[in-house]
């Protein structure tokens, strides 16, 4: 069943669509939470919060609208809140699950292999969360969460050539730091 059938289950009051919903987008709700968060205790409760939210809400959502863009929009607005309310200070919290396994997936032979594996993820995490907020985001939603342009830029509410000049710019600063890593 797709996006649009779910979201018309929700409206009427089908408890399994959202469970469904919910099933479908939270890794990759939480996966973005954590981009920006740095924190696991964080990132979840922006997933739930973002999730809460979308339960309440989900009669205004349009039929047309993409669920995955609106909760992805609800999460982002989280996110700005807690940066706000917590003065931007990052809490980095890694314990060697950084990134989604699958984008970064590397043939492990050695058991140091996997030391230098979860190092690299560690570094190319710090540096993405070095860039400023607004090209950070358009590359976790583009290039980490397989959002289109179009989507990303509904999301962060701004232009799509906003969009793909935050994001050719994210690239150019995440090749220069990690020059001779990757």
């Amino acid at each position: 069943m797709d996006d649009t059938q779910l979201v018309r289950l929700c409206k009427t009051g089908e408890k399994e669509a959202f469970s469904s919903l919910i099933d479908k987008y939270y890794k990759n709700l939480y996966r973005f939470a954590f981009e920006n968060l740095q924190s696991h205790h964080d990132a979840d409760e922006i997933c739930q919060e973002t999730f809460l939210r979308a339960l309440k809400d989900i009669n205004t959502i349009r039929e047309d609208g993409s669920f995955k863009g609106w909760i992805f929009t609800i999460a982002q607005n989280l996110i700005r809140k807690h940066f706000k309310r917590n003065n931007r200070q990052i809490n980095y919290d890694w314990d060697g699950e950084i990134m989604d396994a699958e984008k970064f997936k590397v043939e492990q032979t050695e058991p140091s292999d996997d030391l230098f594996t979860k190092e690299k993820k560690f570094i190319i995490q710090k540096e993405l969360l070095s860039i400023p907020e607004e090209l950070r985001n358009v590359a976790v939603l583009v290039i980490i969460e397989d959002f289109s342009q179009k989507q990303a830029s509904g999301i962060l509410n701004c232009s799509e050539a906003s969009i793909s000049r935050r994001l050719q710019a994210a690239k150019n600063l995440l090749r220069a730091k990690l020059k001779g890593l990757i």
